[in-house]
């Protein structure tokens, strides 16, 4: 098994870094970045469960938190691979450079049933997360 990275392409935000952080950190807020295949999501600042068609119910922790530069997200609970997803920002003045990286350990098998969902995963939550910091939901 090896670690496949999958990475969301780069979007800039036109906020800050500590604004575009201070969103990524609060998991309640990633309900509106969830793709159609999630079919339940509850979450508080620090934790959130999730039931993702095909991979079933688990939770999502907040893990190494870099201010207003780096975010890990950790899963935990029954997933058939180990993963994690980290956002990546680099401030520039007023707006923010923001880029998602799955990071799983997947056999050659998983690689070729999951790895596009994965990148699609992380490229709808990029863009998601985008227009909604931009169109003025508070933060």
């Amino acid at each position: 098994m090896s670690t496949t990275h999958i990475n969301s392409e780069e979007v800039l935000v036109e906020r800050k870094a500590e604004d575009v952080f201070k969103f990524l950190s609060d998991l309640r807020n990633y309900k509106a970045l969830m793709p159609e295949d999630v079919v339940q999501f509850e979450a508080d600042e620090q934790v959130a469960k999730l039931n993702l068609k095909g991979l079933g119910t688990f939770e999502i922790h907040l893990g190494e938190l870099e201010k207003d530069k780096r975010i890990v997200l950790i899963p935990k609970g029954k997933i058939p691979f180990s993963f994690n997803i980290h956002w990546n920002l680099i401030a520039q003045n007023d707006h923010t450079t923001v880029s998602g990286v799955v990071n799983a350990e997947l056999n050659v098998f998983m690689k070729m049933m999951a790895e596009s969902k994965l990148k699609e995963f992380v490229a709808s939550q990029a863009s998601k997360m985008k227009a909604h910091i931009e169109n003025g939901i508070p933060i």
